[in-house]
């Protein structure tokens, strides 16, 4: 489990907020290119797997993974924990 991250001020905690949603926004970016790629961009192929077309396949199956990666890389490596509060951190 992470420890709790410290900043001086407030403003420094938004700062740190507004920066996890940018990168939120970027994962969510990525997702919806991944979507168009492996779903439309799939569906001029003949290729089928278990009677299904591949880019049904691509536009769930294949999005839903790219989602999970994004969702585990933001976690751990763009999300911290801190308390979002007006105070500084003080002593608790």
């Amino acid at each position: 489990m992470k420890e709790k991250r410290r900043y001086a001020t407030y403003a420094s905690k938004m700062h740190r907020a507004n920066r996890e949603a940018a990168y939120t926004v970027v994962a969510l970016a990525v997702i919806v290119v991944a979507w168009l790629v492996l779903g439309f961009g799939l569906a001029g192929s003949d290729v089928r797997i278990a009677s299904t077309p591949l880019w049904i396949i691509g536009g769930t199956v294949g999005t839903w993974l790219v989602a999970v990666v994004a969702a585990v890389v933001l976690a751990k490596r763009i999300f911290v924990n801190f308390d979002l509060d007006d105070k500084g951190d003080e002593d608790d």
